[in-house]
């Protein structure tokens, strides 16, 4: 017996060295992460003279090649775009429960010559084309699943999107849970992929859905859920999963406090302060030309009383690919609203009459 626990000894203490070092390691790793730096290459102001947005959402989906860039304007409750290079904004489609019209846009996605929105009230996928509904398909609502953010992307036939399980998820059954949906637009077949981070907290069901950025060019699928900070990635064509990065930024507010929906106290303004303070919230993943980029807020209690941008921490890492080497840590004047090109398109002025959007370029 006492061979045997001199044994035991023996290997726990080999692996609480080895543990040691590879922390060690990791904090050396991360000592040694640099900072990037971001300067202001131009900018605009969003202006429509006749029907002003209402709130334009982070996100955005942005055609690099015609410079325009796309949305949903949750308040006005329609898609809208916008050029990026002289500002001039345009809603998409009109408001109706017709053919040609759309109830609820909860959903969007760019295709080559169209718009795909789903619209959760028809449950109905439109084709949106010159900016009007040229054709509906059905939607999502028989496959079981809630869509979660308001942007997507298609690939190879199929409408990809952020979901929640609400049977899975709502039972905190994290390990078969799965949040991203394939639906295909030819026959509306369903197919889920990826899976859940390993680092994401399980106190609840609260914001339990991925942002996702997808590389058209290799087929791979980056996405991060929003109260989390590793990066997961989704080979579409092998439907393989794995851990593109689990870099976690200096600023990263981690999780403690969990939300009971049937708590009343947890509805009230005390409450959400206490709750925003103890998180850090995803706010945007996406891609410039051959990075990744993945942005935080932090927010002050404060922030609920008069909504003044200045009790905002913006806060960002990114990442080289293919493989995510080198991650570098930067903050942002504003919120990321999306990417177009090589440059980052930040809200610096959220007036509805002078919306003003600024361009940003990494310098470093």
């Amino acid at each position: 017996m006492v061979i045997r626990a001199n044994f035991l000894f023996r290997i726990t203490g080999v692996a609480i060295i080895a543990l040691l070092f590879f922390y060690s390691c990791n904090q050396n790793s991360f000592d040694k992460v640099k900072d990037a730096k971001l300067e202001r290459v131009g900018g605009i102001v969003v202006n429509n003279q006749f029907d002003q947005p209402e709130l334009i959402m982070e996100g955005l989906r942005v055609d690099d090649a015609k410079s325009i860039a796309y949305g949903i304007d949750v308040k006005h409750r329609l898609p809208f775009r916008f050029s990026l290079r002289t500002g001039d904004f345009h809603f998409l489609g009109k408001k109706g429960r017709g053919a040609q019209e759309l109830a609820q846009p909860s959903l969007l996605a760019v295709i080559d010559g169209y718009i795909l929105v789903y619209d959760t009230i028809l449950d109905m996928i439109a084709y949106l084309k010159d900016d009007e509904v040229e054709s509906k398909i059905g939607g999502f609502s028989k496959h079981g699943i809630w869509l979660r953010g308001l942007y997507g992307y298609y690939w190879n036939g199929h409408l990809i999107t952020a979901i929640k399980e609400p049977d899975k998820l709502n039972a905190l059954d994290f390990d078969q849970a799965i949040p991203i949906a394939l639906l295909n637009l030819s026959d509306s077949t369903l197919t889920k992929a990826g899976r859940f981070s390993p680092t994401l907290d399980e106190l609840d069901s609260l914001q339990k859905y991925p942002l996702l950025a997808l590389n058209h060019d290799t087929g791979l699928m980056y996405y991060v859920f929003r109260s989390d900070y590793t990066v997961m990635k989704l080979d579409l064509e092998s439907g393989e999963t794995t851990i593109a990065s689990s870099y976690k930024p200096l600023k990263m507010r981690i999780r403690t406090i969990s939300f009971d929906h049937n708590n009343a106290y947890h509805y009230s303004l005390h409450f959400s302060k206490q709750l925003n303070e103890d998180r850090a919230q995803l706010i945007g993943v996406d891609l410039l030309k051959d990075q990744l980029i993945v942005v935080h807020q932090n927010m002050q209690a404060e922030f609920l009383d008069n909504r003044d941008p200045k009790f905002l921490d913006y806060f960002g890492v990114v990442y080289d690919l293919p493989d995510l080497s080198n991650p570098r840590e930067f903050t942002l004047p504003g919120k990321l609203l999306g990417t177009w090109g090589n440059r980052l398109l930040i809200e610096e002025n959220d007036d509805v009459m002078e919306y003003t959007i600024g361009f940003y370029e990494f310098t470093e």
